[in-house]
């Protein structure tokens, strides 16, 4: 492998556009070795790490990935217009029961019956309901 931190205008070089184009193009194949070895380490690594430690049961799928690496998942889908339904007490609403149903009138009375306990002993009498009011 090159040596990475040889200068690029090193007295050697000559200072013509083809010298120039030479180093750039002695450059990006450098880059490219560099790459590809990196990409190779990575590998290897996550080998050593699967066998070491065996196969991950904790994997991540594609959203939470996304959700990691800041992404977004899908397009912000607009808001669905919900039709409003009218309360079951809102006076706009005909509760009235059908005119074909039959009518019966029933009037109820409160009628509450009036105790009364003689005074004294109570357990002497019981209590004696007087009348209704």
């Amino acid at each position: 492998m090159e040596d990475v931190t040889t200068p690029i205008n090193d007295s050697t070089t000559p200072h013509t556009v083809e010298g120039l184009l030479r180093v750039v193009e002695e450059r990006d194949a450098e880059v490219v070795l560099l790459k590809l070895m990196v990409d190779k380490l990575k590998l290897q690594l996550l080998r050593s790490l699967r066998a070491r430690f065996g196969s991950s049961s904790e994997q991540l799928d594609d959203p939470q990935i996304a959700l990691l690496e800041g992404e977004p998942l899908y397009e912000h889908a607009l808001p669905i217009a919900v039709a409003a339904v009218a309360a079951a007490n809102a006076p706009a609403i005909d509760r009235k029961l059908p005119a074909h149903l039959p009518r019966e009138t029933q009037v109820y009375q409160k009628r509450v019956p009036i105790t009364m306990t003689p005074m004294g002993n109570p357990a002497a009498a019981p209590p004696v309901v007087v009348a209704f009011a």
